[in-house]
């Protein structure tokens, strides 16, 4: 990029990243194009990390109601707490890091409140004071409950307005491509986006976002490339629907055919006396290894062409790489695909060796999928392919599912097989062909579809504005769709088409010229960013229709409004619920589903497991892309059958697909879906809701031993609405103070003796022994290895209340009895994610209407999301 056109770049880019115009906007050259953009981008840093307030928050100071309480009733609350409180929660102990000696009385803030909030809570269940202490009178516990009643109800409404504060947030990856996806019909490499920022909160909320100089440049180069894509495959007519199949067999057959041959050769050759060089060997090294290995080499593909269908397609095998059966073949990125395997299992192989996944390249993974007959009658599975951002070829390989687990995990299974090859039994699956249908193009056109193509396709349809004439124009009308229906400001497109015209003078060609046009516009803040600006306190003014529909489609969709949802006035309730109903009913609502439910239940941590496959030799890359699409796909079925949200802590059925069937021992479902299907489970199965997904077990270990901390913990925070408090500095390691063999549960129990960890485990602890019968990847046990030796599990325990249980299920039947916890945690966290901040002590209220609307009907997941949607607190800014 020229320095001229760097510098009119920024001085197009930086005035909307501020919000207002900058003239000139620095004079920078002589320096790089990344020197340039890195500094111009200060100004954004600024800004948008909320260092200037004009660009992203308005303050203004609420007008807040006298206190209700009298000086009296206050010195009687201190005094209760000095007398009942102050001996565990002062200046020498502060148990459970709770101190009241310091505390402010004065409600100034949404922590302080909340503190105040766990008192009166503490106080109500008659937790506190402990039994072991002395007791307070009825009377004053009555009069201590009245009084934090009053003062909390008041400090609720003081801080309702959040003190006028206003922040926008940024579009997370997800978001992102989204609605480039909306704008273009392509999305972005994941790569080539600025990463989503680690947080205990949502991906939606805005105070955890900044925005750096690179984040810019990141979004300049995406932009560009998606929409040269964009440009080069949109004009192009629609291709009709063609089948293509491969049948690979005689390749496959050639190649090892050949490699006999020539490995016959080279030893009749040996036997005859001659040398490396005149056997053809590039040196002595690579005969020797030939030779040592010839039966692997050599012998083993000899077996594979006498093998009875070797002819008729492809064993996958572990012969050279042989095991993957590869296709590929050309396509119109804009489309998908549908991909058909024809094939079955060989011999009488373990339900294990009858499962293999498929990839898209070498990195995209498809699906894990399982035969149900054997090779003499092959059956066909048919999945979809979804274009790969960037490429234009589906190439794919078919893969024994527990290929490359290492550890001779195929050979173990195996063992009571009939070899196929000698003494590798790895041929499990036979592959008759694969085949590609397509393309099927979507219904809901892109945006810049439909202004290239004004009247739709058709025969004779032209592109329209495709061209130097038409640039301004079409810059114009693609700012307009990509800022959300705002039409941009005249000065900003002139800025554009002069930078435009700048690119073509240089001699760049048309759609290279107006790509990098268009990448500044999906990298400015108009797009990049959610913005409901207002002059009012936060919290009292209602969003526009059009502010509501973006509100909406980013809570249920994670995409830009669509015609339908901007044409309708979503001021009128009785319209907007319709749309709610519309949208969920939309497969587009499966990106709530997914974003939401992987955040919730922390799949990110679960990706960063490393599973020791020493001791786990059957966990495979099936298995584990499996069991983390199992919590979506189950968290969706609740959504669309509108089941109560205590299906989350135990189910009647789960959400799986063959592979997970075979995970969990499950027999007799050979007819099962080969993607994901509800299964009734049998009577007394453990299996059921979150608590048992082998997705949610396998992040609460540490890949190696199953953890009842973590998985305690976790549950303590998700069902029962009580997070734990973050452990202590230097706390000490699990078993850290023993050399011995020790079960998880003694190791816990050790832990617990420890007077810095013993205050905050008494909860999580019993509720991760009772998931002890799990062990680090989800399967049923009966008995824990330690060193060598089989110890029965234990999984009894007891909750703080005094309630007993003695296996999973009837500490799953404790839980449920505390549903309405898990609805409240649910309910703040879809307003956190659809507001995009952080739900605070003064949206109580709010939250117990939405809680009292669904109570009656136990609080059913889709009434739920719908409920959020139509609140009060969703429609206001």
């Amino acid at each position: 990029m020229s320095k001229t056109g760097t510098k009119l770049l920024l001085s197009i880019a930086l005035p909307f990243i501020a919000g207002y115009c900058i003239p000139d906007a620095l004079e920078m050259t002589g320096h790089s194009s990344t020197e340039l953009l890195s500094k111009g981008s200060l100004i954004t840093n600024l800004l948008v990390n909320d260092r200037l307030a004009p660009a992203n928050k308005v303050v203004l100071e609420p007008s807040l109601p006298p206190s209700r309480l009298d000086p009296h009733s206050i010195q009687t609350a201190k005094s209760f707490l000095q007398e009942h409180c102050i001996r565990c929660h002062g200046e020498k102990k502060q148990k459970g890091d709770v101190r009241f000696d310091t505390i402010s009385w004065k409600i100034s803030d949404n922590d302080t409140a909340q503190r105040w909030q766990d008192v009166l809570d503490q106080l109500h269940s008659g937790e506190m004071p402990p039994e072991d202490e002395e007791q307070p009178s009825h009377q004053e516990l009555k009069e201590m409950l009245a009084t934090l009643g009053i003062h909390i109800e008041d400090a609720r409404t003081q801080l309702a307005n959040h003190k006028g504060e206003i922040k926008m947030r940024r579009l997370n990856r997800r978001e992102y491509n989204n609605s480039v996806y909306h704008l273009l019909g392509f999305k972005v490499s994941q790569e080539l986006l600025p990463e989503d920022i680690e947080s205990e909160n949502f991906d939606t909320v805005g105070e955890d976002q900044f925005f750096t100089s690179r984040d810019f440049e990141d979004y300049l180069t995406a932009g560009t490339q998606v929409t040269a894509q964009a440009l080069k495959w949109l004009p192009k007519p629609h291709k009709p629907v063609t089948t293509v199949r491969h049948d690979p067999s005689e390749k496959v057959a050639k190649k090892y055919a050949k490699v006999v041959a020539k490995g016959d050769a080279q030893m009749a050759m040996k036997k005859a006396g001659k040398s490396w060089e005149e056997m053809g060997f590039k040196d002595a090294g690579s005969a020797k290894i030939l030779f040592s290995q010839f039966n692997n080499r050599v012998d083993l593909p000899r077996k594979y062409l006498e093998l009875p269908q070797a002819k008729k397609g492809v064993y996958l095998t572990s012969l050279s790489n042989g095991y993957d059966s590869h296709a590929a073949m050309h396509y119109d990125p804009r489309a998908n695909y549908k991909f058909k395997v024809h094939g079955g299992y060989v011999g009488h192989p373990t339900e294990e060796r009858k499962i293999f996944r498929l990839e898209n390249g070498r990195s995209n993974f498809v699906g894990s999928y399982k035969f149900t007959t054997p090779s003499t009658k092959p059956s066909t599975i048919e999945t979809t392919l979804s274009p790969v951002p960037g490429k234009t070829m589906h190439s794919v390989r078919a893969i024994n599912n527990y290929e490359g687990n290492g550890n001779g995990f195929n050979r173990q299974i195996a063992r009571n097989e009939v070899p196929l090859l000698g003494n590798n039994p790895w041929a499990s699956i036979w592959i008759d062909w694969v085949e590609f249908e397509g393309p099927f193009y979507p219904e809901q056109v892109s945006e810049l579809e439909s202004i290239l193509f004004p009247d739709g396709r058709s025969g004779e349809s032209k592109v329209s504005l495709l061209s130097d004439k038409h640039a301004k124009e079409l810059i114009r009308q693609f700012a307009y769709f990509a800022f959300r229906r705002q039409e941009p400001e005249s000065h900003y497109v002139d800025m554009l088409y002069q930078y435009f015209r700048q690119s073509r003078l240089a001699g760049k060609k048309y759609p290279a010229a107006i790509a990098e046009a268009f990448s500044v516009i999906l990298s400015s803040p108009k797009f990049l960013y959610i913005v409901e600006p207002s002059s009012e306190p936060s919290g009292n003014k209602l969003l526009s229709s059009r502010e509501l529909a973006i509100r909406l489609s980013f809570y249920l969709w994670s995409s830009p409004p669509d015609d339908k949802l901007y044409a309708a006035d979503l001021r009128n309730p009785i319209v907007f619920s319709k749309q709610v109903d519309r949208m969920l009913a939309d497969p587009r609502s499966n990106e709530f589903r997914d974003g939401f439910i992987s955040q919730w239940a922390e799949l990110q941590r679960y990706d960063a497991i490393t599973i020791n496959k020493k001791f786990y030799k059957q966990y495979s890359q099936g298995v584990h892309h499996s069991a983390k699409q199992e919590v979506k796909e189950f968290f969706g079925t609740l959504i669309t059958e509108n089941l109560p949200a205590k299906n989350l802590i135990d189910s009647d059925f789960i959400t799986i697909n063959p592979t997970l069937a075979n995970h969990y021992g499950i027999v007799g479902l050979d007819q099962i879906n080969q993607e994901f299907s509800k299964v009734q489970l049998p009577k007394g199965s453990p299996r059921g809701g979150l608590t048992t997904q082998a997705a949610f077990l396998t992040l609460g270990s540490n890949g190696e031993r199953s953890s009842p901390v973590i998985r305690g913990a976790f549950l303590q925070e998700k069902l029962l609405h009580d997070k734990p408090l973050p452990p202590p500095p230097n706390v000490p390691e699990l078993g850290s103070s023993t050399n011995e063999p020790l079960t998880n549960r003694q190791l816990v129990k050790l832990h617990q003796q420890q007077k810095v960890c013993s205050s905050c485990h008494e909860t999580m602890d019993a509720i991760g022994f009772g998931l002890e019968n799990f062990d680090a990847i989800g399967r049923w046990r009966d008995f824990e290895k330690v060193k060598g030796k089989k110890v029965a599990i234990d999984p009894s325990s007891a909750l703080p209340d005094g309630s007993e249980f003695k296996n999973v299920q009837e500490l799953k039947d404790l839980l449920m009895l505390e549903k309405d916890l898990l609805a409240r945690e649910l309910v703040e966290s879809m307003l956190s994610y659809s507001l995009g901040r952080t739900v605070q002590f003064s949206d109580q209220d709010d939250v117990d209407t939405i809680l009292k609307q669904l109570k009656g009907d136990d609080y059913k997941l889709g009434s739920m999301i719908k409920a959020v949607a139509l609140s009060p607190l969703f429609k206001r800014k």
